[in-house]
């Protein structure tokens, strides 16, 4: 991938971590476990795209219903 590319995955680790309120730790295990956010590789460094964080937290979210009282 060219670095005029980048442009289109700005997040490096630590910011996506943050934006997603989890630990770097934790993105990483979920990354390792096939189970994290798309992402790219480049130059070493893993980035990430916010819509793509989205779609992933998105894709995992469950409707929750209260208990009956």
């Amino acid at each position: 991938m060219q670095a005029t590319k980048l442009r289109h995955f700005p997040m490096t680790s630590a910011e996506a971590a943050a934006y997603l309120e989890i630990s770097l730790g934790h993105l990483y295990n979920l990354l390792a476990n096939d189970r994290g956010p798309r992402h790219v590789k480049y130059g070493g460094q893993l980035r990430f795209r916010p819509a793509d964080l989205d779609r992933w937290v998105a894709g995992r979210c469950r409707l929750v219903r209260p208990a009956p009282a």
